[in-house]
């Protein structure tokens, strides 16, 4: 079951969703009619089904860009697999940030860091390892850096 939590500002409608994006999803009633501008946050969505590829392909992805201007930001490593898998699953729409999965050589504790699209392309997905946020040792990218932001050259 996806939620979300739903904000106004003068400038845009920020939509913060969680859960299973499946085929309970329904994007009129969770967030209301499409708005001008929308910043999607994806962090918490942990699974997506192929109904709620649909759902979501339906709401967002079919919206021209003269109609709205979508932002999606912190995208979880299940939105970012369908990012990668679905052709024009995003629409119009823009990936500011998403989430990349690390994993600790020494504890093997699971984490993600949060990286700016921008950046990842001037870096040309040059990552590099990081400090495990539990025991502080190094981690390691838990993926393929040309396959995991594939989906950034299209």
């Amino acid at each position: 079951m996806l939620t979300a939590q739903v904000q106004e500002t003068d400038r845009a409608r920020i939509v913060k969703l969680a859960g299973v994006l499946d085929d309970t999803v329904d994007f009129e009633t969770l967030i209301g009619p499409m708005p001008r501008v929308i910043l999607v946050e994806c962090s918490q969505i942990t699974r997506v089904n192929s109904i709620g590829v649909k759902r979501w392909m339906q709401y967002f992805a079919l919206v021209p860009a003269s109609q709205a201007q979508i932002v999606y930001v912190d995208c979880s490593p299940a939105i970012v697999e369908q990012f990668n898998m679905v052709v024009n699953f995003g629409g119009a729409g823009r990936i500011r940030s998403v989430q990349a999965p690390f994993t600790c050589m020494g504890c093997d504790h699971r984490f993600v860091e949060i990286y700016m699209t921008e950046n990842l392309l001037k870096e040309k997905f040059n990552i590099g390892s990081r400090h495990c946020p539990k025991c502080k040792g190094e981690a390691v990218f838990d993926d393929h850096p040309a396959e995991y932001f594939s989906f950034l050259m299209r």
